[in-house]
């Protein structure tokens, strides 16, 4: 997998990258068929020059693979290592979510192709 890290309005800080690296990638080893994805995540602060108030990050993943479209997950939080863990469990929830859509598809699939044989074979045999 390839995996790209962008920090915005922050110091470049090699700690917080190989942070959310290391959360984002724990997650998608679960799933094998993003092996050859590639995912940019961007970190980026806000803070507000005229009002006095606690810094606010931001964690934004992208993530292109197999699929017809990319993967857009954005989460916020007050520090960049919780903003990473809320977006690695969003990132788990939505992947897992998203496999059992498919495989609920091809049970139906399966289950529809198997009551029409039955009715061919009933209508053949009649």
């Amino acid at each position: 997998m390839k995996m790209k890290v962008v920090q915005q309005n922050l110091e470049k800080s090699d700690f917080i990258e190989a942070i959310v690296a290391e959360k984002i990638e724990r997650v998608l080893e679960k799933f094998p068929e993003f092996s050859k994805a590639s995912a940019t995540i961007s970190i980026s602060m806000e803070n507000s020059h005229e009002h006095s108030r606690k810094d606010h990050f931001n964690v934004k993943l992208v993530l292109v693979g197999a699929h017809k479209r990319p993967f857009v997950i954005h989460k916020a939080a007050a520090n960049p290592y919780a903003a990473a863990a809320i977006l690695a469990d969003r990132l788990l929830h939505f992947l897992s979510r998203a496999n059992d859509k498919i495989r609920v598809k091809r049970r139906h699939l399966a289950q529809v192709t198997k009551h029409k044989q039955k009715w061919l074979h009933y209508l053949e045999a009649a």
